[in-house]
């Protein structure tokens, strides 16, 4: 019967003071490794089976052509740090004409506009320091 499963501490005397040596490939899903106690001497196979995938590349016709139209557009000076920005994973749309549109970040600057977030704050009250209305108008 096996031994009852523990993290990353040896079966027989729970130290954690263990050694894996190389991965061994068991089929498409499983993994094994052999395993010592640098404290007892015990030796044990821990295998491990796959729990999840993500993709980290893909590099289809299609997300080739998307990476090359990405390289292009960074080469041609569309990509300015802080100015207009293409992430990697940005979204390109194609249709028959000979171009493409990309998706890109574009910096939108607040000085001296009604969003400002350094400008001074509108006074709050209706009156002047010089006790005249300040909008009569309104």
């Amino acid at each position: 019967m096996p031994n009852q499963l523990t993290d990353n501490k040896c079966p027989c005397c729970q130290s954690t003071e263990i050694e894996g040596h190389s991965f061994d490939a068991e089929g498409g899903s499983k993994v094994g490794q052999e395993m010592y106690c640098t404290d007892c001497g015990s030796e044990w196979y821990d295998t491990y089976k796959l729990a999840d995938q993500a993709i980290v590349a893909n590099n289809s016709d299609e997300e080739q052509h998307r990476l090359n139209v990405l390289d292009l557009a960074r080469c041609n000076g569309l990509h300015v740090d802080g100015e207009t920005e293409i992430q990697d994973d940005a979204i390109l749309s194609e249709g028959e004409d000979n171009g493409a549109y990309l998706q890109a970040w574009v910096w939108v600057d607040f000085a001296g506009t009604d969003l400002d977030k350094e400008a001074a704050p509108e006074p709050t009250s209706p009156w002047r320091e010089d006790g005249t209305l300040r909008n009569p108008g309104r």
